[in-house]
């Protein structure tokens, strides 16, 4: 059974979700100075403190509706939003004819997707697939080649017809795997 808290250590638990940095927050519900960051490490190793911290941020996170999915998309919409190209404008704000677009928030935005969704795009490797009577994999990419192409197809037509270059992404598409024929795994 799980030990209540002490009122210095509900204190430190509120102050520990302000900024989570564990000797401030230990100043701030009232230990020493002196023992702060003992005090901080030794309650941040307590079960019941931890679990504190944890059903707390459980809670806010349920009241924000934050979870993962959440986060994927705010990443997808970030995705997208950064690769719409704006126009480069001159001192007297007319169009270039260049265009820019924020490639590292795009970058930034696609290796967290990767990261979540545990994409390992450029790791070697660890295995080797065959397909029929161990000769080269047959995959069907022909769905993703026409959906890339309506795409291509799509953004050219807004590109024509967008005043002054501004061209909105379209909403991204979850892009299915073909189907793999005759394959085996080899260990």
């Amino acid at each position: 059974m799980a030990r209540e808290l002490t009122l210095k250590q509900k204190r430190f638990v509120i102050e520990y979700l302000k900024d989570g940095h564990g000797t401030n927050a230990a100043i701030r519900a009232g230990y020493s100075r002196a023992s702060a960051a003992n005090i901080a490490s030794e309650n941040l190793t307590k079960p019941e403190i931890r679990d504190a911290v944890a059903g707390v941020v459980q809670a806010q996170q349920a009241d924000l509706r934050i979870d993962a999915d959440w986060v994927l998309i705010q990443l997808v919409k970030n995705f997208s939003r950064s690769m719409q190209a704006e126009p480069v404008l001159d001192r007297e704000g007319h169009p270039t004819g260049e265009y820019k677009y924020q490639g590292a928030v795009a970058n930034k935005s696609l290796e967290l997707i990767a990261k979540h969704m545990d994409v390992r795009a450029f790791a070697p490797s660890q295995t080797e697939l065959t397909g029929k009577d161990g000769g080269p994999l047959e995959i069907d990419h022909s769905h993703i080649k026409a959906e890339l192409l309506a795409t291509l197809e799509m953004m050219s037509q807004r590109m024509k017809a967008a005043p002054k270059g501004r061209v909105e992404a379209p909403e991204p598409k979850a892009i299915a795997a073909g189907p793999v024929v005759d394959a085996k795994l080899d260990s």
